[in-house]
């Protein structure tokens, strides 16, 4: 699990941070029971949650006033370009949020390509399906660390300009 960091406001996100402390831990028992999709969904929202906290926490964007279409995992991504206009890259990606992006359709691709036909495509067979799968489960944990590494260090930066912690409700 990348570092351990506690949002802004610990008491009133306990329940989110425990969540995605757990969400975390259960990646490696889903990974020895081959449940990729498992795997993918943990994935999705530990990105989700760190978006959620990018947009909450350091952009002047009312999450709560959000329609259900920017609130999606495509939403999501498409208000974090708009923040995040330029390129992010780390050691992993060129373009971090082309990469999550892409990582997203993905997904989409594997966790339908065995029970929905799409035209001009066939349905795929359960071990063709899990070998998609865990392909977009190892890469998607790779990417939920990238997109956790980079908001750590937007958040030291932000802290480091303001002159107090957005991690550490006791520097304020």
């Amino acid at each position: 699990m990348p570092r351990n960091v506690k949002p802004k406001n610990a008491a009133r996100n306990e329940v989110a941070y425990t969540n995605y402390r757990q969400y975390w831990g259960l990646i490696p028992k889903h990974l020895a029971n081959r449940s990729y999709v498992e795997v993918i969904t943990s994935v999705e929202k530990i990105i989700l949650a760190r978006l959620w906290t990018f947009l909450n926490e350091l952009t002047p964007h009312n999450t709560g006033d959000m329609s259900y279409h920017d609130s999606t995992f495509k939403g999501l991504i498409k208000l974090w370009k708009k923040y995040e206009p330029l390129p992010i890259k780390d050691k992993r990606f060129d373009d971090l949020q082309q990469a999550v992006e892409k990582w997203r359709e993905k997904r989409n691709r594997g966790a339908h390509a065995g029970l929905k036909r799409v035209q001009g495509q066939k349905l795929l067979a359960f071990d063709e399906l899990q070998e998609k799968n865990k392909a977009a489960a190892e890469e998607g944990i790779l990417i939920a660390k990238s997109v956790q590494n980079w908001l750590d260090r937007v958040k030291y930066r932000a802290e480091k300009k303001e002159g107090k912690s957005l991690t550490n409700p006791r520097h304020k």
